[in-house]
């Protein structure tokens, strides 16, 4: 019951325990993870995430990303589409703390040039698509860029839909969108030609368990099996 309980609340569908650590995170979590029971999927959370030791997977994504950054030919908005848990708002967040020049999660939440949208019911995210209609237009305030982050575009009705294209069609060059989605078909096709979509698929299960195990964890085969590919970042 509490597994299920826990998932119904993580919209990525997996169960986490988050380890907050200002050491290095595989001090800790060998023995975390040795008291866990098997069905648990665990993430780790540090003060210093580099992006190097820090994501699983998409490294192609993930460089052709930085490769858009550096050059400053990141394009209006960038759609992430994969299964819950694959790794999207990771590459997102990646991407916002390298625009932003952040380092630390804490600084990137209270960086004044980022504006995160998580889902709401349809009237409330409506309501906040019209504030982001004026939102876009605000010069930077510290950075050179403004980042928007919007999760689960493919969830939004067809009416804040509309709403969302017309802030990416209406934005200022210096405004960058990153979008995540689960399903690609169910986001808006006016949506969709306004971004440069990125497939993000499920990592497979012995580059999951190397990965596991490079971190720490001694039930790594176990934990890559479970999570089906998803690692839950």
């Amino acid at each position: 019951p509490l597994r299920r309980h826990l998932k119904r609340r993580d919209r990525g569908g997996n169960v986490f325990l988050h380890l907050y650590c200002r050491a290095d995170p595989r001090d800790v979590a060998g023995a975390a993870v040795q008291n866990l029971p098997a069905s648990f999927v665990v993430k780790m959370s540090h003060p210093a995430r580099h992006e190097q030791n820090f994501l699983i997977g998409h490294q192609s994504a993930w460089a052709l990303l930085r490769g858009l950054m550096e050059r400053n030919r990141v394009p209006a908005a960038i759609l992430l589409v994969g299964p819950p848990g694959v790794g999207k708002r990771t590459i997102a967040v990646l991407c916002a703390q390298k625009l932003l020049a952040v380092k630390t999660d804490t600084g990137l939440q209270a960086h004044p040039d980022l504006l995160r949208l998580e889902p709401l019911e349809d009237a409330a995210m409506r309501d906040l698509l019209v504030r982001l209609l004026h939102h876009v237009h605000q010069r930077p305030v510290r950075a050179d860029v403004r980042v928007i982050l919007i999760e689960d575009v493919d969830q939004l009705s067809a009416a804040a839909a509309a709403l969302l294209l017309k802030a990416i069609e209406d934005a200022p060059a210096y405004a960058k969108f990153f979008l995540t989605a689960t399903v690609l078909d169910r986001v808006a096709p006016t949506v969709r030609s306004r971004a440069l979509v990125r497939p993000l698929p499920p990592a497979p299960e012995d580059m999951l368990a190397g990965e596991l195990r490079a971190r720490g964890f001694s039930a790594a085969d176990e934990l890559a099996r479970l999570s089906g590919g998803h690692p839950g970042l």
